[in-house]
């Protein structure tokens, strides 16, 4: 009769390596779930961002059929552009491109592009591991 009472006492109780188990699955799941997630959230700013950057290419193709030397616009300024939202991704121009570039991605600047010349979206080289290029359209 002891002995039963001594097998149910047991079978409520954890042991340390039933509870060091349960933190190792625990880690384990979260070493995939957080990535996953952030790729996710990754790829929500940079849809996001592909809105304003078409605002942008537009506006700076309406620029150039205005120009009296056929030229884009040497900065944002010059399209007057409003409501654009700059708080994940910074909008840049140069003669070629519209660059956007977040620093909040990543611990270093992480960009991607549009090229006026080729109509072309890239991203940099640094960035890959952030921004994936099947997100480009």
């Amino acid at each position: 009769m002891s002995d039963r009472i001594a097998d149910d006492a047991k079978k409520g109780k954890f042991s340390i390596i039933d509870l060091v188990m349960i933190i190792m699955v625990v880690g384990v799941i979260m070493t995939i779930v957080i990535p996953v997630q952030q790729t996710k959230s990754h790829e929500t700013y940079v849809k996001n961002s592909l809105q304003d950057m078409a605002r942008i290419i537009n506006a700076n193709e309406k620029f150039k059929l205005n120009d009296l030397f056929e030229e884009y616009a040497p900065s944002l300024n010059y399209l007057k552009l409003e409501g654009l939202d700059q708080s994940i991704f910074t909008y840049t121009l140069t003669d070629t491109t519209v660059v956007a570039t977040s620093s909040k991605l990543a611990k270093y600047d992480k960009s991607y592009y549009y090229d006026l010349r080729e109509k072309k979206f890239r991203v940099s080289e640094d960035s890959e591991d952030i921004i994936l290029a099947p997100w480009m359209p």
